[in-house]
């Protein structure tokens, strides 16, 4: 089986995309969020990407599903990985979840 994947040119308005995205998950978890940002292929200016936004987002404890998982799913994002205790700092662990938001949703598109 082949799949066929689209690379588009750099565009200008995936940085203002993802701050809105940021916007609205921030708003439907609110402090459960710690850090949202921007990562992946969209985020480097000048770069052709997949028209993807992909998200990081920390929460305190990824492995608690329960706190997080239902409001983002309810909000229509998609959870690809969740990496409970994914590096130690100094403040102790801390969680990683990667979202990713495909630009047809971030524009308000509607595909189907």
């Amino acid at each position: 089986m082949s799949c066929r994947i689209l690379i588009t040119d750099y565009d200008q308005r995936w940085p203002e995309l993802f701050r809105r995205e940021a916007e609205r998950i921030g708003g439907v978890l609110g402090r459960r969020a710690l850090r949202i940002e921007h990562v992946g292929s969209t985020s480097v200016p000048g770069l052709a990407a997949k028209p993807v936004i992909d998200v990081l987002l920390e929460v305190a404890d990824s492995g608690q599903e329960g706190a997080y998982a239902p409001l983002l799913e309810a909000a229509e994002y998609v959870l690809h990985i969740r990496e409970p205790d994914w590096r130690k700092t100094q403040r102790g662990y801390f969680s990683l979840i990667a979202l990713s938001v495909p630009l047809a949703f971030a524009m308000g598109i509607s595909v189907g």
